[in-house]
């Protein structure tokens, strides 16, 4: 995976101390590690059929937390096939 110059400077300055996370909720620093860990993983793009009340949760949950409708459905099965309770709260 190649970075952008702009990405590089900024990894270098996380990884020498130089930045650090404005983040310091737990949860949220996890969400942060799990999805960098993954960003290097194949994707399959899959279609799946969702009750409207079921998509209408959903999005009202990822609007919640401010992250795509997507993002949040995947970090749900991630969690499920991972053995872990998905954290919806």
């Amino acid at each position: 995976m190649r970075l952008t110059r702009e990405e590089s400077e900024i990894l270098k300055d996380f990884e020498e101390g130089r930045l650090v996370p404005s983040v310091t909720d737990e949860k949220i620093l996890q969400r942060f590690a799990d999805g960098a860990e993954r960003a290097g993983e194949m994707r399959r793009k899959i279609d799946i059929r969702l009750t409207e009340n079921d998509f209408q949760t959903v999005q009202i949950m990822a609007e919640e937390k401010g992250i795509p409708c997507q993002m949040l459905i995947s970090s749900i099965i991630h969690e499920y096939v991972s053995g872990r309770k998905p954290s919806l709260q």
